[in-house]
């Protein structure tokens, strides 16, 4: 359900002579499991390869036949994905070259996808979304599909599936002059389609000028200029059914959240946000209106809405009004 919205949303300088490669290059796999569990074999995995790979709950859960032979990391990933009819994503983690690698729970990671691609959308001016929706477009075979709802009214829901980007590039031609960090992987992500995590404590200006280099290469000229390092992590999803109370639930959890993170910015930077969020909903093309408008679940979605508006104090209501307008448009008739 989510992850068609969220693509109509949003759907030279040589490398610095002196830095250290970091891209993780484990030995070729081989794997050979008969039904098991995948949260086994995804460990598996990380450890001959040194790359963390985690499953989410439905995924862990799932068993496995696989049977793969002098293979890559990713394509061992891609056959447990597979095999259990699931979903896998690859990001980048960002962290201070100091620092010692944490290995993150998987909703730790879930998290942090979360709102790294709604603070990258945010930053994104409205040239940049159009742009990267037309990339989106184009590597999509027609229009998303919506979901249909199961047999007891609810969704086939796979939170991996939402948090992949919508295309993915190899290899990126990225222009930087001076550039903060964050801006740099932001444009990092408008050429590729795969979103980073950035860690605390990495700051700094990156100069970069390269055409058609392959990803390692760029993160680590990325990374020699903020004193950082870089490595991969593998998420593995499954699909599972979500009731519509759960539905409603989430969202409702979802509303409360945004809502005590906005409330605590400067009012100048709320209202940059407000502005941004309706100008992409009055953007939205007409053919992904009609598919918004159209679901089985636009009316529960309104209907919690409105609940919630009914929670802020009038203040917080008033300054929010010109989003829930926009947002009444959109998934008005």
């Amino acid at each position: 359900m989510l992850r068609p919205i969220i693509v109509a949303l949003v759907v030279a300088l040589a490398l610095p002579a002196i830095c250290v490669a970091q891209e993780q290059k484990p030995d070729k796999l081989s794997l050979d499991v008969t039904d098991q569990a995948v949260t086994e074999v995804a460990k598996t995995l990380a450890d001959a390869s040194g790359v963390t790979v985690l499953p989410t709950q439905a995924a862990g859960e799932a068993k496995a036949t696989v049977k793969v032979t002098d293979v890559d990391l990713e394509a061992a990933v891609t056959a447990v994905a597979e095999a259990i009819d699931g979903s896998w994503l690859r990001t980048y983690v960002i962290e201070p070259a100091g620092e010692s690698t944490t290995e993150p729970t998987i909703d730790i990671v879930v998290e942090r996808l979360q709102i790294a691609w709604r603070d990258w959308m945010l930053s994104c001016t409205n040239e940049e979304l159009d742009a990267f929706r037309e990339r989106a477009l184009a590597a999509m075979d027609g229009p998303p599909t919506p979901p249909q709802p199961t047999a007891t009214g609810g969704i086939m829901f796979d939170v991996v599936d939402t948090l992949r980007g919508p295309f993915h590039a190899e290899q990126i031609t990225l222009k930087l002059d001076a550039a903060d960090i964050r801006e740099a992987l932001k444009q990092f992500t408008l050429q590729s389609g795969y979103i980073t995590l950035l860690s605390d404590g990495v700051t700094g200006q990156v100069t970069l000028d390269v055409t058609d280099e392959k990803l390692p290469k760029v993160l680590d000229a990325i990374c020699a200029a903020t004193n950082a390092k870089w490595r991969p992590l593998y998420v593995l999803g499954k699909a599972r059914e979500i009731t519509p109370d759960e539905m409603e639930q989430r969202l409702t959890d979802m509303l409360q959240r945004g809502a005590d993170e906005f409330f605590k910015l400067p009012p100048d930077q709320r209202q940059q946000i407000i502005q941004r969020l309706t100008e992409r909903m009055n953007s939205i093309p007409p053919e992904a209106r009609d598919a918004i408008r159209n679901s089985p679940w636009t009316g529960r979605i309104m209907g919690r809405v409105m609940q919630f508006m009914f929670n802020l104090t009038p203040d917080q209501r008033r300054e929010i009004a010109p989003l829930m307008q926009g947002f009444g448009k959109l998934m008005g008739p």
